[in-house]
């Protein structure tokens, strides 16, 4: 008996195996090797090889290849990709993930086509669907990723009951947090007297009804309209952010297809409108009624308008401080500051109307006044100021139509075009056109003195939200503007001054002067970006659900605790020493001043601060984890006071700085990711 594997795009047979020659520990019976004339890799994400043992995506190659898909370029453009190990060739991207067995042979472990992203987080559909299968009420249940009228994708689950069970959407819902994270919850409910199947008795999912708007179905539940000034205040806002019709008082946030990033936005609003809101109270007071109880009733005086003032625009080249990690990069000296820089490469679904795409990029560009910083240095101090909006879009074009190595030919000019920024225009956006059926790339590049991880989310959603409302012939509404990195800038300076900030001093002093002797090392090494070398550990499936979901909890720590104490442990048992001097990297954007909205802002906002870990020479590694933890809560102000008094409060030496051991960094979801536009699916 032989298992033979392939799809249809790899002319069906690419890989069998033998049963009585498998490998009996295989959880199922394996895929197996590639025939001749066929090539099987094993890819992570970056088309890197994964090592034997480890989940990767299968990638297939060789004679047997198809074209494409026919009148479908994007789709082929897709899935069809070129070969990072034979030049000129082309591999199909399979969706299957797999691993090698120690006797060369693929064992299937699953569809990765059933993953999305949702608010940046990579979602499993069935999972959800699964928790909805155990409520007692529901007999079957599908959930499907869908995308709304902005583009957005968001859950929507089918149900089919028990008898005589009522349609409880908001007490499945509470079930299902109870659970899981409030991202993996469904946006709509959606009752089926039964599941529509195709003739092969499978799932029709084009034959499940498209979500009904939840205003349409509250009418006609009777839902009372919103009482009293705070209440008719919170209902338009909603009915802005949430793109609905009459919300109820009593109609719920996520039902209406709320989530984490919408709930920023109404609370942005409602700041500018008067009404101090924050989003813990949303979280926790879901509906119009609960929520204007919370916040009792008062709102400020201002005018009604259906669109927030937006915060004032910056004076043009009036000149401001910088902010500490903006002087700590000023003072590293880099041979070519104006080349350190982020950036981000979107694949886009179809050829982009480039028109819209250069008005979108402009208006993103006026929103975001970080993006039109500017750097100057007089008499040794370096300064920044807010340019005015240039008369014409930081947007190129790139014609690469005639390059026969797509995948070459965008590094090249990728890497050339990461050369031209300045410090005084410090984004650009171009389109790379590959011509043809080929879909083109849009690169985003930013100095990373303009931007950070948590910006580029931002500035991808307005993107994608002008272009969008372009296509559709509206204004672009980006929303109001919160906080910019000026008024941070400035606000900053004030807190230096204060006495709670200078009272830090003792704490980063005693700090510092626990830093010990470096650790062993080339000391007299270049100390450049260009010399690093990166080392990578990926850790199994079973062991990263441990990491992630089973030890925070039993701590109750959080994953960067458990991670800085191996790193101590480590760096302490390689050096025979009791402690060690770490530098801490972190968003920065800390909620200290009311002040203050950095929801929607964009800029460079992180903090860098110092921290001596202890992790206990001879202590067990739950013991260690406590000490960690302890250690870093001791930390005051989740270390902005440290970049303050070392580069805001006089004198500049008041926090002197020591060489710390090692730096570390868990980046979160909220970096670039991907998203879709209507009529484009783009993907970072």
């Amino acid at each position: 008996m032989l298992n033979h594997y392939g799809p249809t795009e790899t002319t069906v047979g690419t890989l069998t195996q033998s049963a009585d020659q498998a490998d009996r520990a295989a959880a199922s019976l394996p895929m197996g090797v590639p025939l001749g004339g066929t090539v099987a890799h094993v890819l992570d994400a970056a088309l890197q090889a994964v090592p034997a043992g480890l989940p990767g995506e299968l990638f297939i190659g060789g004679a047997g290849l198809a074209r494409g898909y026919q009148g479908r370029p994007a789709l082929s453009a897709e899935r069809f990709v070129a070969s990072p190990f034979e030049p000129g060739l082309r591999l199909y991207r399979t969706g299957d993930q797999v691993r090698q067995r120690a006797d060369g042979s693929l064992e299937f472990l699953g569809r990765l086509d059933g993953q999305v992203k949702i608010r940046g987080f990579r979602v499993e559909p069935g999972e959800v669907a699964q928790a909805l299968r155990e409520q007692p009420s529901v007999r079957e249940a599908e959930v499907l990723a869908l995308a709304s009228e902005d583009g957005q994708l968001r859950l929507c689950a089918y149900l089919v009951r028990e008898p005589d069970q009522p349609g409880d959407h908001d007490g499945l819902r509470a079930a299902l947090g109870a659970r899981l994270a409030d991202y993996m919850l469904p946006a709509h409910f959606v009752d089926l007297p039964a599941m529509p199947l195709t003739a092969n008795g499978k799932l029709d999912r084009r034959a499940l009804p498209a979500p009904v708007p939840q205003a349409a179905t509250a009418a006609t539940d009777g839902g009372q309209a919103p009482q009293g000034a705070t209440e008719q205040l919170l209902a338009e806002i909603w009915a802005q952010v949430l793109r609905t019709e009459a919300p109820g008082r009593h109609d719920n946030f996520f039902s209406l297809g709320g989530d984490s990033i919408l709930a920023l936005q109404i609370v942005a609003r409602a700041r500018k409108r008067g009404l101090k809101l924050t989003p813990r109270h949303l979280m926790e007071q879901q509906t119009i009624a609960a929520l204007a109880a919370a916040t009792g009733g008062a709102v400020a005086a201002a005018p009604a308008e259906t669109t927030a003032p937006a915060a004032p625009a910056a004076e043009a080249g009036a000149a401001f401080g910088l902010t500490p990690v903006q002087h700590w990069f000023f003072e590293q000296a880099f041979a070519q500051p104006h080349h350190w820089n982020q950036s981000v490469l979107l694949t886009l679904g179809e050829v982009p109307d480039l028109a819209r795409l250069r008005t979108a990029v402009d208006a993103v560009v006026t929103q975001h006044e970080a993006l039109r910083l500017c750097f100057a240095c007089k008499n040794g101090r370096w300064t920044q100021c807010v340019g005015a909006t240039p008369a014409q879009a930081p947007f190129e074009t790139q014609d690469l139509s005639a390059e026969r190595d797509a995948g070459a030919a965008i590094a090249r000019t990728a890497a050339a075009l990461q050369t031209t920024l300045s410090l005084e225009r410090p984004f650009k956006a171009v389109w790379l056109d590959l011509g043809g059926t080929r879909s083109g790339r849009l690169l985003l590049i930013a100095h990373h003195l303009v931007v950070d991880a948590v910006s580029w989310r931002i500035l991808i959603e307005d993107l994608q939200t002008a272009y969008a409302q372009l296509g559709k012939a509206q204004a672009v509404d980006l929303g109001p503007r919160t906080s910019a990195l000026r008024e941070w800038a400035q606000a900053l300076q004030s807190r230096a001054a204060q006495s709670a900030t200078q009272a830090e001093l003792a704490h980063w002093t005693e700090t510092l002067a626990q830093a010990g002797a470096p650790l062993p090392g080339h000391a007299a090494g270049s100390n450049t970006v260009a010399d690093t070398v990166t080392v990578e550990c990926r850790l199994g499936e079973d062991l990263t659900e441990q990491l992630l979901s089973e030890v925070p909890p039993a701590y109750r720590t959080q994953i960067n605790d458990v991670l800085l104490t191996a790193l101590a442990r480590t760096l302490c048992a390689w050096d025979g020493r009791d402690s060690v001097l770490v530098e801490l990297e972190g968003h920065g954007r800390e909620p200290w001043s009311e002040d203050m909205d950095l929801a929607r802002s964009v800029g460079w906002f992180t903090t860098l601060y110092p921290v001596c870990l202890r992790p206990g020479a001879d202590a067990e590694p739950g013991a260690s984890l406590k000490a960690i933890k302890e250690q870093l809560r001791a930390v005051p102000g989740k270390g902005l006071g440290y970049g303050l008094l070392r580069h805001l409060a006089p004198p500049r030496n008041a926090a002197a700085e020591a060489a710390a051991a090692a730096h570390f960094q868990l980046p979160g979801p909220a970096g670039p990711g991907a998203g879709r536009w209507p009529g484009l699916a783009a993907g970072a």
